[in-house]
């Protein structure tokens, strides 16, 4: 299996921190690193990291990571709770619509309605 550029970096870095940790000598290091940057496949990849234990991710990077789980985790309650809204509030001018012929009133209150919760939505998504 045929490796990107983006993974061919992470072994880089992956590299650098074992470098920086002590755990590799410069000649090796600029070994290891050429190995991970000429990989082709994910065998030559594994090589260049061979013998290392994994990196553990420094306080930084979990507060990055944790902070991107929050926003996918908002935008996606965000998402649903947008997908509910609209589905009532369709719903509601379907049975209002057939309980009787809706008015310019109705219909418009009903788009303002669904638009202030886009906006509401799109707001919250942005912030998050």
């Amino acid at each position: 299996m045929l490796v990107s550029t983006r993974e061919r970096e992470t072994a880089a870095e992956s590299l650098r921190r074992h470098f920086v940790n002590g755990r590799l000598s410069l000649e090796e290091f600029n070994d290891r690193v050429r190995l991970a940057l000429d990989a082709r496949d994910a065998r030559q990849l594994r090589r260049a990291l061979r013998g290392l234990p994994p990196v553990w991710r420094d306080g930084d990077e979990l507060r990055s990571l944790a902070a991107r789980a929050k926003r996918r985790a908002v935008i996606a309650i965000v998402t649903v709770l947008w997908a509910l809204g609209s589905l009532v509030l369709l719903f509601s001018f379907a049975v209002g619509a057939t309980a009787d012929t809706p008015s310019a009133k109705d219909v418009v209150g009903y788009a303002v309605g669904w638009l202030v919760l886009s906006a509401l939505a799109w707001r919250v998504r942005r912030r998050a």
